[in-house]
């Protein structure tokens, strides 16, 4: 997608920080191919087998690397995986003696070391420090109890049972104190142990919480982290499975897939985890979309542009035609668009034109918003002050304006591009390109001659504020310059601030 539609961008690929990004998708569409040729699969398969025997240790654990000791979420985190194939019918690890010797030694070590977290609470208890009724259930008991949940008749030993009940006690009680990636897991845990009144109260809770718009589907708003718990991409697939397994409602889980599609459209999925579990999701629940290939039908005008283009990218349908200036009439101001299909589909039509700067409006009918203010930097006795600055507010050779843009986007974006056009009578105060940090974002600032770019390698939902000093240099009337954004991934997305007059005089 970063390779896509140059001539639509505000800056080119190579003005970018994102060059080998573009380089390293490109490659994963080349080897898509590779992933249908079967007899390839099955050696992958069975050599990805063999590196699972070889890397378990003597304990039945794996580690984070090769040769290092046991971790018990990476252990859990295979168990699941495996689990998860057999949900699928991936495979079968019951009939397979390498993969059932895996099972039966990785979850003799789960189990092993649930049992010891348990005994180190029994012990706090007896030194009178805690309460074992109390809330004592982590992330990592959560994820024990849905790793085991795919084996739930595999035997355990008489400690491990303990453990276990405790555990499953514990979530029953405290599911309400957990994030939605981990009621999820809960909830999936506590059907397999067929524990319907809890699983009953998590569903209601969550479409309770749940956000619904017709264009993002339905999703849940949430503090994203770095935590493998706090994932979006991972928390919305585990959703759609949990509603898909309890619920059956095909037209929640489609809408609960339109969120995933919808972000895809403005983000890359950077980690097999996120992209396993998404492909799984769109794949395994709800209605099947794949099944349906319908043709989308595209008018403009009179002209039915979906019949003209006839060279579509295979599996998604993609195309793009080009319309010249002297074709363009007043009947292309319709543009319909017909889709016979259940699933989702989105494009754009871009409207390339020369305008007087000085006479744009603010654009304000995207996702992203941008508002551009000046401020005349001014001394007092209180302190430094700022006054905005108006057409008719001349400017002095000399003075410190403050640049101040306000960024509002209502949905995460990756790759986005902000360009800060300046006029020609200012020069700025910080020439230094550096990556900035500043309320939790951070993104790279770079100046040149006529604009300073901020590049957002992950911009998230919310409200910025970003401010850089100039000083008026030249006598004049100048075009301020407005400010640009446009994800790089999806250039649909953009937006612009509106064009002023500056006045300087000497």
């Amino acid at each position: 997608q970063l390779s896509k539609n140059e001539e639509l961008k505000s800056a080119i690929l190579s003005q970018t920080p994102w060059v080998r990004d573009a380089l390293s998708e490109e490659e994963q569409m080349h080897n898509i191919a590779l992933l249908f040729d079967l007899v390839k699969m099955a050696q992958e398969r069975e050599a990805e087998k063999q590196k699972l025997k070889q890397r378990q240790n003597q304990d039945g654990g794996f580690s984070w690397f090769n040769g290092g000791r046991s971790n018990t979420y990476i252990t859990q985190y295979i168990i699941e995986g495996i689990g998860q194939l057999n949900f699928m019918d991936v495979i079968n690890s019951s009939r397979d003696k390498d993969l059932n010797a895996i099972v039966a030694k990785g979850l003799n070590y789960i189990d092993q070391a649930a049992a010891e977290r348990y005994a180190k609470l029994k012990e706090a208890e007896e030194e009178g420090k805690i309460k074992l009724k109390d809330n004592h259930l982590s992330s990592i008991d959560i994820h024990y109890l849905y790793a085991r949940s795919f084996f739930e008749t595999r035997k355990m030993t008489r400690e491990a049972a303990k453990a276990f009940f405790y555990y499953k006690d514990q979530a029953r009680k405290y599911w309400v104190d957990k994030n939605l990636y981990e009621q999820a897991m809960i909830g999936l845990a506590l059907f397999a142990y067929e524990e319907g009144p809890q699983v009953a109260d998590i569903i209601a809770s969550m479409k309770e919480r749940a956000l619904e718009n017709e264009e993002l589907g339905m999703y849940w708003k949430f503090n994203a982290g770095y935590h493998w718990s706090q994932l979006p991409i991972e928390t919305q697939s585990l959703i759609i499975q949990l509603f898909h397994e309890v619920e059956e409602d095909k037209g929640l889980i489609d809408a609960m897939k339109k969120w995933l599609i919808k972000n895809k459209q403005t983000n890359r999925w950077e980690t097999t985890k996120a992209t396993a579990s998404a492909i799984q999701a769109l794949l395994k629940t709800g209605t099947r979309w794949i099944d349906e290939a319908e043709p989308v039908q595209l008018h403009v005008g009179k002209r039915n542009i979906s019949e003209e283009v006839t060279d579509k990218e295979k599996g998604t349908g993609y195309f793009k035609t080009i319309i010249a200036a002297e074709d363009v009439n007043a009947t292309y101001a319709n543009i319909s668009m017909n889709n016979p299909n259940n699933q989702p589909s989105f494009g754009a039509a871009y409207f390339q034109y020369w305008e007087d700067m000085n006479v744009i409006d603010e654009y304000t009918e995207t996702p992203l918003k941008l508002v551009k203010t000046l401020f005349k930097k001014e001394n007092t006795e209180a302190g430094p002050k700022l006054r905005a600055i108006s057409e008719n507010d001349p400017i002095e050779i000399g003075d410190l304006i403050t640049v101040r843009i306000v960024l509002e986007v209502d949905r995460p974006m990756e790759f986005v591009h902000m360009k800060d056009s300046r006029s020609s009578g200012v020069e700025p105060e910080d020439v230094l390109s550096a990556y900035k940090w500043q309320d939790g974002l951070g993104y790279y600032q770079t100046t040149q001659d006529i604009a300073t770019n901020f590049f957002f390698d992950y911009l998230p939902r919310g409200k910025y504020v970003f401010e850089y000093n100039v000083r008026a240099s030249h006598e004049g009337n100048f075009a301020n310059g407005i400010t640009t954004i446009q994800c790089m991934y999806a250039p649909s997305f953009t937006s612009h601030s509106e064009g002023i007059q500056v006045s300087i005089k000497e």
